[in-house]
């Protein structure tokens, strides 16, 4: 029993080494109506010396909180968020900004290389047309006709055609005519 009381006291309950020894030793000096005021008198001490540092810690917070420096603290505190707001913000609205400007600038680019590629394509076309005019009004001048030129030019495709010939056929052809 002496053991289990000690063990009881020292480690379920968390008392000092020197406290446990002073109670052990008391126990047995004692009866145990006294052991049990004087148990009881030490347990009522000890939690209000716990609960009074609790509370007391509870006070000095409640009293700092309310202190002319930590107020102006907490003042400072709270206009440095709100700044801190207002700046990302305004960041958020530039970055948006330029993304609108970057999105603005790549289509202008795109549309102004479309209409660059057909003016291109319409200036060729206009060269081509231009072209074909120049050469006719030259032909005219010199006193040539077009279309009777394309006439005579077809006449001696069709008098040169060859009809289904072998390969060796137009060899021979074709040695002949160089001879």
């Amino acid at each position: 029993m002496d053991k289990t009381i000690f063990i009881y006291l020292y480690g379920n309950k968390n008392l000092g080494m020197l406290i446990t020894m002073i109670l052990y030793k008391f126990y047995f000096l004692v009866p145990i109506n006294i052991n049990i005021a004087v148990t009881g008198t030490i347990l009522f001490f000890s939690s209000f010396i716990l609960f009074g540092k609790i509370i007391g810690n509870m006070i000095r917070g409640i009293l700092n909180y309310y202190q002319k420096g930590s107020r102006e603290k907490r003042k400072k505190v709270r206009k440095l968020i709100k700044e801190k707001k207002v700046i990302k913000k305004q960041i958020l609205e530039k970055e948006k900004q330029e993304r609108i400007e970057s999105e603005r600038q790549s289509i202008v680019e795109k549309t102004v290389k479309k209409q660059r590629e057909e003016r291109i394509l319409q200036l060729k076309k206009n060269m081509e047309k231009n072209k074909k005019i120049l050469v006719e009004k030259q032909l005219k001048i010199n006193g040539i006709n077009l279309k009777e030129k394309k006439e005579k030019i077809d006449k001696k495709n069709k008098v040169y055609e060859i009809e289904k010939v072998t390969k060796g056929q137009l060899r021979f052809k074709f040695k002949k005519e160089e001879v």
